[in-house]
């Protein structure tokens, strides 16, 4: 799989830009560290992690591959996870039980590998109840994600799932429709970090992180999905479930990619 992503890659984006002058990946350890970034944390499934974002008192966006099995592809059961706001260390300032979630219409767990499964690898998430201390505010979310540019990532990942890192720099290198290559470092358990443009106004949620792949130069690459035309779906679809109409969660079947999944 990892081989057939790496050719996706190398046909989809084969004249990439050059990223220059990335930074490396800091683990933030201290309060001071991640004073602003509380509102990134980790998402526990009960067999395995990745990377969520509050993005309102009471809603979180993270990858949809993330919500099912990485060797069944059956739906996990929303109850069985949890999001630790703030974990740093090993201690969740803040921990939220998931209440329902959303996945983009269309998507199939089977068929992730594909660019427009990939392009659908989004999930939205109610939490049982608000996280209303202020020292959580959310990360504004939306807006266009660029075919190139400087972006910031924070995330959990394998050998770091204790404390978030960030990495203050790197670069969009190229896209296509809602899929974009960039030169961020990732890793297993950093499916569904955010991908955030830093404004006047402070950050913005531009893509949630996806998979992983090569270049046509062999470079490592990671892979995010723009949400700014996918956000406005899974906000309808949460406000169709909360009248019971048709919508809310779905159950489709996906294999893995990206996600790291923790095993006994």
């Amino acid at each position: 799989m990892q081989r057939l992503f790496g050719f996706l890659l190398t046909l989809l984006f084969a004249c990439p830009a050059i990223a220059q002058q990335d930074s490396p990946l800091r683990v933030l350890q201290t309060g001071d560290d991640s004073r602003g970034w509380e509102a990134v944390g980790r998402l526990d499934t009960g067999i395995g992690f990745c990377t969520a974002t509050l993005i309102a008192p009471d809603l979180v966006l993270t990858a949809a591959h993330c919500l099912f099995h990485p060797d069944s592809g059956a739906r996990l059961d929303d109850r069985d996870l949890s999001f630790q706001a703030g974990l740093r260390n090993g201690r969740p300032e803040a921990i939220r039980h998931i209440r329902r979630g959303h996945v983009m219409p269309g998507y199939s767990v089977l068929r992730g590998i594909e660019m427009d499964m990939i392009a659908r690898d989004l999930a939205l998430l109610e939490l049982d109840l608000p996280v209303g201390s202020a020292r959580f505010a959310p990360i504004a979310a939306g807006g266009a994600a660029p075919l190139r540019g400087a972006v910031t990532v924070v995330s959990y990942g394998a050998d770091r799932e204790d404390a978030p890192s960030l990495q203050d720099r790197c670069t969009i290198l190229g896209g296509q429709g809602v899929v974009r290559s960039l030169s961020c470092r990732i890793d297993r358990g950093s499916s569904g970090a955010p991908v955030l443009r830093m404004t006047a106004h402070g950050p913005r949620v531009v893509a949630v992180m996806s998979a992983t792949g090569r270049a046509a130069t062999g470079q490592p690459r990671s892979v995010s999905v723009a949400i700014e035309a996918a956000l406005p779906v899974l906000l309808s679809q949460r406000a169709g479930a909360a009248t019971g109409a048709a919508g809310g969660t779905m159950r489709p079947d996906r294999g893995r990619l990206g996600a790291h999944f923790i095993r006994p």
